[in-house]
């Protein structure tokens, strides 16, 4: 009859049961902890990129503005004088094709000045000024006219003219399209990298829109604020995207 073993018929030590309970949680809790881990890091792993593009477009409405002055001493003489040059300022203007529905007359301003006539004389003067705000589709005609503006002073008028400022009604689908191409620019570089080091792109996590920029045709000028170009008839809109992609 064989003899009992050493341990037959004797308890296990509890401290002993405790220890090899503790073990098996800490190697369960340790591949757990690792598989979140990687879960967690795959879930974090993003890349950013920034993403550009232009836009090109033409401005199809330009405005101008044309100022005549008349100076006398007598406020009725002013007043005629100046009923005289806002006649020919509209002939001009007619003659140049310009339309009446596309001028603006705002009210005329009225001061006085002090006119030197001897070293130790001045005259009191009436000063009227009549201002022409010109706002029109057809550019190139407008172009045409304000490059003719020296007849005026030929003919001895006092004027002041402003530059032309061009703008389009077409700026919120030109925005559209150039946000579209900037998007789809900041994809295709973002693949490309990710892509490079063996991985694969995933989803888009978060985008931000920069400040839309509107510049003289194939210009780089840019500003934190925004430019918004009116000296130029072609002009280029700029969109500047960030978009963080998730990376498999």
């Amino acid at each position: 009859m064989a003899r009992p073993g050493f341990w037959d018929d004797r308890p296990i030590p509890e401290l002993m049961v405790g220890l090899v309970a503790v073990a098996v949680a800490i190697l369960v809790a340790g591949v757990v902890g690792a598989h979140a881990i990687r879960d967690v890091k795959k879930r974090r792993d993003t890349i950013t990129v920034t993403g550009s593009a232009r836009q090109p477009i033409t401005a199809n409405q330009v405005s101008w503005r044309v100022t005549v002055t008349a100076q006398r001493a007598k406020a009725s003489d002013a007043s005629r004088l100046l009923r005289r040059e806002v006649t020919t300022v509209r002939a001009f203007l007619r003659d140049g094709g310009i339309s009446a529905e596309d001028i603006i007359l705002p009210p005329i301003t009225i001061s006085q000045t002090q006119r030197r006539i001897a070293p130790k004389r001045s005259v009191s003067e009436y000063v009227l000024a009549q201002s022409f705000q010109i706002t029109t589709g057809d550019v190139d005609r407008l172009q045409t006219t304000a490059g003719n503006a020296t007849e005026l002073l030929e003919q001895g008028l006092t004027i002041t003219v402003g530059r032309l400022s061009y703008s389009s009604t077409e700026l919120a689908e030109a925005r559209l399209k150039a946000l579209e191409a900037a998007t789809k620019n900041a994809s295709e570089r973002a693949k490309t990298i990710v892509e490079g080091v063996g991985g694969d792109l995933g989803g888009v996590r978060s985008a931000s829109l920069g400040v839309y920029q509107i510049v003289p045709r194939n210009s780089n000028q840019i500003s934190d604020y925004g430019v918004n170009d009116t000296s130029t008839k072609e002009k280029d809109v700029i969109a500047v995207v960030s978009v963080t992609f998730g990376v498999d």
